[in-house]
């Protein structure tokens, strides 16, 4: 199964920033960054989520931009769990993968921000 999205500037950022801040023995594709920023937000509160909505993203991507952008969902169980309980919190029938893709990174990078700042 596969996550598909029209690229844009934003959501290339976000995975190009979790890149950067993540551990360096991880692996730095960006079906596995997905998948950590899956198995994160699979965690969190309501609250978060919504907080976590309401942020600007700060970030820009340089670069030349792909013509699509297709992440292999690696834990299905996962990727279905949370978006169930994304359309639940966010009361929605179709949930658009670019929105859902950004909200996942931005709450990651969060995690991987104050994991560096604690060290």
């Amino acid at each position: 199964m596969y996550a598909v999205a029209r690229p844009t500037k934003e959501l290339l950022a976000l995975f190009e920033k979790a890149k950067h801040l993540e551990p360096t023995t991880q692996d730095k594709d960006r079906n596995s960054i997905f998948d950590r920023a899956l198995k994160y937000v699979s965690t969190i509160t309501e609250e978060e989520w919504i907080q976590i909505s309401k942020e600007k993203i700060k970030f820009d991507f340089e670069g030349e931009i792909p013509t699509s952008l297709k992440v292999r969902v690696l834990n299905e169980e996962v990727y279905a769990n949370v978006m169930n309980s994304f359309k639940t919190i966010f009361k929605l029938e179709r949930v658009k993968t670019p929105y859902f893709m950004k909200l996942c990174l931005l709450a990651y990078i969060h995690k991987l921000n104050v994991k560096k700042s604690d060290k």
